[in-house]
């Protein structure tokens, strides 16, 4: 061996357990990199990447998707869409299941082949048609009408003249500059009261009674005009004005009575009864006093009494209205009370005297008259 073999070569590091290498880290300066090629990991060394395509697809290896658990909790949303999504799949639209567009359907063709109704039967609904236009023209003209009659200030009618009396109140109460309008109010108030257009008296009069509260004619009217329109309480209200202001006047006393029959205020109805017998007004008062009270009673239920009050008198030798009122009310209390032989004979009497009077032929045919 020669001297040259045994020397250390200079270009081989040491050896790893060496005296020279124990003890420190290997650094890449310690080998040389000449003759021996870059190392194995060295950065130039990787591996080019490969494409896509050279992969084989699948879902990775630590997916989140492969896992059992859910990604995030499922709110009461997720859990309805997937209830859905259970009971009726997916979408029913899409590439499988296109929706026909807009302009697909404007581009169809629509062929008209006219009505499938019978000529006959076009000629009836055009006849109906205009028919139900001319009833519709008929009444927007009536409610037109009626509306222009209503309209305060624009009355269709001539007010009556105002009597002397009622008048001079009527001046002291508001003045002579108002005079000339209110007056031309009243006198339309009474007009629509004989006219029997209550609502309209009512409308005339409401903004005049604060101006007119003491007027007793005023309210007289006032109070029959409430009593049309079955407002007892507000009815009596004025009326007991009235009464209060003449007690001599029984006019309106069957009036006063019906109200107080109507409000249940029986003891009222007595009272009043009583001084109208006191008074004995005339005949007609009296008469429609005596039903307003016989009423009362069979509303109690005291028919006896009712029929009672209504038997009076004997046959008048010259048959008058109130007669005949007093008639009618006799028959149907007897007719109520199980006495049709005497109601058939007093609704017979009101035939004979008045064939129109109420309903008094029904009544008779329904008691067996022939």
């Amino acid at each position: 061996m020669s001297d040259d073999e045994l020397e250390p070569r200079r270009d081989r590091p040491p050896r790893r357990g060496g005296p020279q290498g124990r003890g420190r880290p290997r650094r890449d300066g310690d080998r040389p990199r000449g003759d021996r090629g870059p190392r194995k990991f060295d950065r130039d060394d990787r591996r080019p990447r490969r494409d896509d395509g050279d992969r084989p697809r699948g879902a990775r290896r630590f997916d989140r998707r492969d896992r059992d658990e859910p990604q995030r909790p499922q709110t009461a949303a997720d859990l309805r869409r997937a209830e859905v999504f259970h009971r009726k799949g997916g979408r029913k639209y899409g590439k499988d299941n296109p929706v026909v567009s807009r302009r697909e359907n404007d581009d169809r063709q629509v062929i008209d082949e006219g009505s499938v109704r019978t000529p006959r039967e076009r000629d009836t609904r055009r006849n109906e048609r205009r028919a139900a236009d001319e009833r519709t023209r008929d009444k927007r003209a009536v409610d037109r009408r009626n509306r222009d009659d209503r309209r305060d200030g624009d009355i269709s009618f001539p007010p009556r003249a105002l009597e002397e009396k009622l008048a001079k109140e009527v001046r002291r109460a508001v003045g002579e500059r108002r005079f000339a309008y209110v007056s031309r109010q009243v006198g339309a108030a009474l007009d629509a009261y004989d006219r029997e257009r209550w609502r309209d008296a009512s409308k005339l009069l409401a903004p005049l009674l604060e101006d007119l509260y003491l007027v007793l004619d005023v309210r007289v009217i006032a109070g029959r005009v409430e009593y049309k329109l079955q407002r007892w309480r507000a009815a009596a209200e004025h009326l007991e004005f009235a009464r209060a202001g003449d007690p001599t006047d029984m006019t309106n006393m069957p009036v006063l009575i019906d109200c107080y029959r109507a409000l249940r205020q029986y003891d009222m109805v007595d009272q009043l009864w009583e001084e109208m017998k006191l008074v004995s007004p005339h005949p007609m008062v009296m008469a429609e006093g005596r039903v307003s009270t016989a009423g009362s009673y069979a509303d109690r239920g005291d028919l006896q009494s009712a029929i009672r009050i209504m038997t009076h008198g004997g046959e008048p030798s010259h048959v008058q209205p109130h007669h005949v009122l007093e008639w009618y009310v006799l028959a149907d209390l007897h007719d109520r009370a199980g006495d049709p032989v005497t109601a058939k004979r007093l609704f017979a009497k009101v035939a004979k005297a008045d064939a129109e009077f109420y309903d008094v032929t029904a009544r008779l045919a329904a008691l067996g008259d022939e």
